[in-house]
């Protein structure tokens, strides 16, 4: 294995072990104490002043937008641009939680229910749900996509 691949593969390895939650399973949506750019650069040993320079920043700037995002107010757009700085893709995803999902259940439970009292199929459930699921999604955003 290569030096740079060993190097990844051992930052793959300490980011999940950072990223362990109760259950000790790793979860993707898990917060890092310390951001996760700071937790990427540390883990491939990349440095503050290199991550500065990748970034076309000064290393006090690279503290600036680490502490920015501990503290969750850092700009979706400066993040990307860090995840890029470090090799990485940026995905920004909302996970929806219980009571979101057993609200969701409930109501097309609810709607299947009154499809005149018959057990509705798989394929009209998975309809249900994606109907539901679409309109929430449509919800408060003034468009029709």
């Amino acid at each position: 294995m290569s030096g740079v691949h060993a190097k990844a593969a051992e930052a793959r390895r300490r980011i999940w072990w950072l990223s362990k939650g109760r259950t000790g399973q790793a979860e993707l949506h898990t917060a890092m104490p310390y951001g996760w750019i700071r937790t990427l650069r540390t883990a491939l040993g990349i440095s503050n002043q290199q991550l500065a320079a990748r970034l076309g920043i000064t290393p006090a700037s690279v503290s600036a937008l680490e502490a920015s995002e501990a503290r969750g107010a850092i700009r979706v757009e400066t993040l990307r641009r860090a995840a890029e700085a470090l090799g990485c893709d940026l995905t920004y995803a909302f996970i929806p939680s219980e009571k979101l999902a057993a609200s969701a259940s409930e109501s097309t439970r609810r709607e299947a229910g009154s499809l005149g009292g018959h057990a509705a199929s798989d394929a009209r459930w998975e309809e249900l749900v994606k109907a539901h699921v679409d309109a929430g999604l449509g919800a408060g955003t003034g468009t029709s996509e």
